[in-house]
């Protein structure tokens, strides 16, 4: 739950409407005399919990990532470092099927591809995008209609394996680049996804033109 001085957790849900609301507590992160509040001191207004179970939080001081964990801060989208129009973050929607999600900011309303989204137990409508991939694209490339948590091996056209990773939810993105940080050259790929035990599994094709 979000309130004007940070996070609050209340563990028994039931709790909230009666009369012991005891378990309420604050999300405690770090050690020793780095531990603290996380978000402490911050003015929630809404809380998203995507597909990949990653919180995405809306303050006054702009916008939040935090770990499935709750004992991570990922990102922090504000002014400064990024395309919102004001700090002050309203409200949050997503569209759970593309991860695309939605701010409500004191000075209009824009969105944000989040690499997640909401996965079934088999694959669906599985789309690679941007695909092909053109000479001087920078951003990273995101593989949907996923199973939740996907294994994703990707090989170039010989099979040889290029990059591996788990869909966040039913999204899995890729920076284009191997294991060893290079840049992937132009030619084919494969991007071989499969559910959690294996049961389910789909191959796309992918075409980088550098």
């Amino acid at each position: 739950m979000g309130t004007d001085k940070g996070l609050t957790v209340f563990y028994t849900p039931s709790n909230i409407t009666g009369n012991n609301p005891s378990d309420a507590r604050q999300i405690v992160v770090g050690k020793g005399d780095d531990a603290g509040y996380l978000l402490g001191e911050e003015t929630i207004y809404a809380i998203y919990v995507d597909g990949g179970n990653r919180k995405w939080i809306a303050s006054r001081s702009g916008l939040w990532l935090v770990s499935p964990d709750g004992q991570e801060i990922l990102a922090h989208y504000n002014e400064a470092n990024s395309p919102l129009f004001s700090n002050e973050i309203r409200e949050l929607g997503m569209v759970e099927t593309t991860g695309e999600l939605f701010i409500a900011t004191s000075k209009g309303i824009m969105s944000l591809g989040t690499g997640s989204s909401v996965g079934g137990e088999t694959h669906g409508e599985v789309k690679v995008y941007p695909n092909p991939v053109r000479p001087g694209f920078e951003g990273d490339i995101s593989v949907s209609g996923l199973p939740v948590d996907a294994f994703v091996k990707i090989t170039d056209i010989s099979g040889n394996l290029i990059y591996e990773t788990r869909a966040n939810g039913g999204t899995a993105t890729w920076n284009g680049k191997s294991f060893d940080g290079r840049k992937a050259s132009s030619g084919v790929y494969l991007i071989f996804t499969g559910n959690q035990d294996g049961s389910d599994t789909f191959v796309s094709k992918l075409l980088i033109v550098n």
